[in-house]
């Protein structure tokens, strides 16, 4: 068992009043847990910085069905599929 952080920066490419694509800039890893031990402190984060690929506006973009102060709702076009992200006050964990 295996826990982990990552962190991932992004801007958005506006298209339409409802739909969002990204452009990936940075991804950052954490190691937090390995087996039951802790290992936050034993492993540095690994973060690099993403090349920057000019897509065509059909390719990596999400819908917002439905968006309040709590709750977003969202459909991906690529793979496909509903996510649903609640908000919730930060992980405090070390």
């Amino acid at each position: 068992m295996a826990r982990a952080e990552v962190t991932t920066q992004a801007s958005s490419r506006p298209m339409f009043p409802n739909r969002i694509g990204l452009l990936f800039e940075k991804v950052e890893f954490r190691g937090k847990e390995l087996l039951g031990q802790d290992v936050s402190k034993l492993l540095p984060p690994l973060a690099f910085n993403l090349p920057r690929i000019d897509l065509p506006d059909d390719v990596g973009y999400f819908d917002v069905t439905y968006l309040d102060s709590e709750l977003l709702v969202i459909r991906q076009n690529s793979p496909g599929g509903c996510f649903v992200l609640v908000n919730v006050e930060n992980d405090t964990d070390p």
